[in-house]
Formats: C-alpha cells, sequence, structure tokens
C-alpha cells in the first residue's frame, strides 16, 4: 500500500530534525551559528503558504484587450480583416455615446503610414487630448478603423490605418480604407512630403472612380430599401492637408487666375486620373520649419464644411452604421494579393512583338546584336497571311531533334538542268541533311500522300519584326521555277509562230 504524502513529509521533518541536533552537538567551536533563523518545520510551512482550491478555475490574462492597453477613448469599428466589431446600430450608438435620432456628419482622414493622422486628429478636433493612439515606433500603431464623436462639433471621426506600410494584405487594405472614404462627408489626406506625390493621385483618383463605378450605385440600393428621402449621390468632399519644412507651400505657385485647387485638378487630369467623384476640393497647406504644427486652418476648413448644408446634409447616425455595414457585407470577397512587380518588363526585356500573335520577345534588349534571334516559349497562332509554319524531319523528330527543311524543285544530289526536268515528271522533293530525301511529291502516279502525313511535322512559329514568311520563303524556288516554265513556254510560242500574228491585247486596241 502507497505511503500518503502527508506522512512522507512528517517522516522527513523528524529525520532532518534529528540530524540537525545531532550536527549541533558534535560541530566544531569555529564555526559560527547562522544568524538568519532555520525553520525546518516543512509541513507547517506548506500548510500555511499553500493556496486552497475553492473549485474557480481562471486563466491568465497576458494579453490585454488593445482598447485597454492603449488607454484610448476612440472605438475600434473595423479590424485589418475588414470585419466589423460592433455588433448592431443599438451598440454603434452606445459605444460612441451618440443620442437616437442625432443627426451628423463624418469626417475621415488617410494618407501614408508615419503621416500623423492620429496626432492631427487628436489636436485639431479635440483640443490634443489621446483620443487616437500615437505612437513613436516604427510598428504602425493604428490598425483597421478607429472612431470618436466630437458633441461640440458633431460630427464623427474616423481614424484609418496607413497606407504604404509594410502589409501582407495591401489590397485588402486598400478596400476597407475606400469603404470608410466612401461614407465620409468629408475626407481629409493628411501628407508631410516636401511637394505632393504621385501616390496621393493614385490613391484618390482610384477612391474617385471606385466611387463612381461601384459605391453610387450601392448606395441608391440602400436608399431605396431604407426609404430614406435625402439623396447621397454626391460624393465626399476632398481636403487636403500639407505640411512642408523646407519647400514653398502650393499657394506660393498660385496666380490671380489659378489657385492652388486648380493646379490639383490640373495634376489630375495630366495623370490622366479622375476626380469628379469628390464634391469639392480644398487645399490647406503650412509650411513649418522649427515650431509645432498649426492645425487651426485645418480646423477652419472642417468647420465650414460642417456647418455647409449646400452639398451633404447631416444624416442619423444609425444610418451611418448601416451603410458601413452594407458595404462591407456587399464588398467582402478574397482577394488575391499580388505583388506590384517593382521592374517592369519594359525595363529590360526586348520590346519586339510577333505579328501573328502580338506576344513580345521574352530575351533581353540588344539579344539581336549578340546573334541571338528573337523568342517565346508560347506557342504561336497561324496566319496565312504570314504563312508562319515551318515543316521538321519526322524521323529527325522521332529521334529527339529537331531539323528544319524546306521544299526544293533539286535534290542534293542532282544537277541544276536535270532537276528542271525531274521537277516537271516528279514534283517538288523535300530534303533532310542528315536523313536525305525524304518526300517527293510525284512519285507514284497516283496515291501519292501529303508531306503532313508520312515525312515531315508542321510547326507554327513566331513572326518577328524584319523576318519574311517562313513557308512562303520555302516554296518561292517552286513558284519561280513555276513562273519560268510557263514564260519560257509562252516566249518559244511567240517565237515560232508567223510574223503576222499579233498578242490578243493588240487585237482588242
Amino acid at each position: 500500500m502507497n505511503q500518503p504524502l502527508w506522512n512522507f513529509n512528517i517522516n522527513m521533518e523528524n529525520k532532518w530534525t534529528q540530524q540537525s541536533r545531532k550536527y549541533e552537538q558534535h560541530k566544531s567551536p569555529c564555526i559560527l551559528s547562522s544568524l538568519d533563523p532555520v525553520n525546518l518545520n516543512i509541513s507547517q510551512t506548506m500548510t500555511d503558504e499553500s493556496p486552497v482550491f475553492n473549485g474557480n478555475l481562471e486563466s491568465l490574462n497576458l494579453l490585454n484587450d488593445i482598447n485597454e492597453s492603449n488607454e484610448t477613448k476612440s472605438v475600434r469599428l473595423l479590424n485589418d480583416n475588414e470585419e466589423l466589431l460592433v455588433p448592431s446600430e443599438e451598440r454603434f450608438l452606445s459605444d460612441l455615446n451618440i443620442k437616437r435620432g442625432k443627426k451628423i456628419k463624418v469626417v475621415s482622414i488617410f494618407g501614408n503610414t508615419g503621416e500623423g493622422k492620429s496626432h492631427t486628429l487628436n489636436h485639431a478636433f479635440f483640443d490634443g487630448e489621446n483620443v487616437f493612439k500615437t505612437s513613436p515606433s516604427q510598428v504602425s500603431c493604428t490598425l483597421g478603423v478607429w472612431a470618436m464623436f466630437n458633441p461640440k462639433l458633431n460630427m464623427l471621426c474616423l481614424d484609418t490605418e496607413g497606407l504604404l506600410g509594410i502589409s501582407k494584405k495591401e489590397q485588402q487594405r486598400l478596400r476597407l480604407l475606400l469603404k470608410i472614404l466612401a461614407v465620409s462627408d468629408i475626407v481629409i489626406y493628411r501628407t508631410r512630403a516636401e511637394r505632393l506625390q504621385r501616390d496621393m493621385y493614385s490613391f484618390l483618383g482610384g477612391a474617385s472612380k471606385s466611387y463612381k463605378n461601384h459605391f453610387n450605385r450601392a448606395f441608391q440600393q440602400f436608399k431605396e430599401k431604407n426609404d430614406i428621402d435625402k439623396s447621397i449621390s454626391l460624393g465626399p468632399g476632398l481636403i487636403i492637408f500639407h505640411e512642408t519644412r523646407h519647400t514653398d507651400t502650393l499657394d506660393a505657385s498660385t496666380s490671380v487666375t489659378e489657385s492652388a485647387e486648380d493646379i490639383i485638378r490640373s495634376n489630375f487630369s495630366e495623370l490622366q486620373l479622375e476626380y469628379d467623384a469628390f464634391s469639392f476640393i480644398k487645399y490647406v497647406g503650412i509650411q513649418n520649419k522649427d515650431s509645432p504644427t498649426s492645425f487651426k486652418e485645418l480646423r477652419i476648413a472642417v468647420m465650414k464644411e460642417l456647418e455647409s448644408t449646400e452639398i451633404r446634409s447631416p444624416r442619423e447616425a444609425k444610418y451611418i452604421y448601416l451603410i458601413l455595414k452594407s458595404l462591407n457585407q456587399k464588398f467582402q470577397t478574397k482577394i488575391s494579393e499580388v505583388q506590384p512587380d517593382m521592374y517592369l518588363p519594359a525595363f529590360f526585356t526586348c520590346q519586339d512583338k510577333c505579328a501573328s500573335c502580338h506576344t513580345s520577345c521574352s530575351l533581353s534588349t540588344g539579344h539581336k546584336e549578340d546573334g541571338e534571334p528573337h523568342d517565346n516559349p508560347k506557342t504561336c497562332e497561324f496566319q496565312h497571311q504570314f504563312q508562319n509554319c515551318i515543316y521538321l524531319c519526322k524521323k529527325c523528330y522521332m529521334r529527339g531533334e529537331k531539323t528544319v527543311v524546306t521544299p526544293s524543285y533539286k535534290s542534293v544530289t542532282e544537277n541544276s538542268w536535270s532537276s528542271l526536268f525531274n521537277y516537271v515528271w516528279s514534283g517538288y522533293v523535300i530534303s533532310c541533311k542528315k536523313c536525305g530525301e525524304i518526300y517527293r511529291s510525284r512519285q507514284h502516279w497516283y496515291g501519292n500522300k501529303d508531306p503532313e502525313e508520312c515525312a515531315v511535322i508542321p510547326e507554327i512559329v513566331h513572326v518577328w519584326p524584319g523576318e519574311f514568311s517562313l513557308l512562303g520563303s520555302q516554296n518561292a524556288a517552286q513558284k519561280l521555277l513555276i513562273a519560268y516554265l510557263i514564260f519560257r513556254t509562252r516566249w518559244r510560242v511567240l517565237d515560232l509562230s508567223p510574223l503576222e500574228w499579233c498578242l490578243n491585247g493588240w487585237l482588242i486596241r
């Protein structure tokens, strides 16, 4: 029978006590006693310090909720997987402290990662309070979409994830941002570049095109379904907040006849990008060298548009949630994350194309100077005008070799004069440099097979610029011989005819 655990502990305690007493009696006087009291009452120590199990199991919270760890007041609406984290409109109103029936406007901010979007919202509309999380780290601090309602300005602020960040879901993130842009009334694009970059125009141009082609129709369907009278066909307004350090803002390039907004529209047109989905475009530029950034002009521009009802009127907060939910459910298909190629094929690849199938050459530029002909592994398409077909010797092909053969009016062993008579009698011949003569068109009186059936294998090839048609060039000798024989026969007839004979064309005249 096994000994109980407590009996084992008691026996061990007694044993250690006896050993310690013997040691105290026989130890050398040179050895001093320990100043620290030693408690060898193991059973009592284990009993006093052992926790009492009450039947309740509780796991350790190693990963705190992101809202608690960040200590921010904003509410996370969507994560980086496009998942809506607020389950209902009641929860949406309660989390953001918005009264039911309250009509508000939506202001969202976009820009590249690290441009200070969250910092801009905190200082422009919340008096510098840490509503949206900011971080000096190289890692992006805003993932997904965060929201906060400002009751003084009667607007809902949406902070978004930055563009051009390190992410494996770049396309999915872009679609998420376009959804947020579509439900917004005012869009702020924040940039701290010395000059307005092309990526800003590309993003805004794509957003305008997406709104017209997809979101506008979805809004109309939502309006009919929910019996909303107000029109939401007009797109959001755009405010570009541009901060520079060493260069002048766009306002310095304006004139009496051309404003900063006109320059931006001209840049959109020059890049062949759309912008007409935005109800208005406003430019706010500041040059800041050493002092902290001033958000006064941005705040004035936004408040002016919030008070205006000429283009878009405030909407009930619940409809904002329902529109966002509807768009998120409608555009939720899986996207293939294809990474863009930094080095385009046009940089280093030959730009010559096949005249038959319009496929580009796959070799590097300058290969013709190295004596290497054009090539592309893709199968070409046959076109009669190019006769882009060659003949391969069938015997060589069966041995794993490719030997190009051409029809001719003479074989290798025949001379030029005897071959003329043999051609008239036996037709053209196909010879292989390895197998010799492999086909003659008139070898028998009747029942001659085509060369494709017994001697050759046709192969369709590309027709590159500067190259002659292939099959047509193979039959050039045959065509030339036929033309020569016809001409020679007619010449002999004219030569042997009486002098009074004349050509038919002369008689018609």
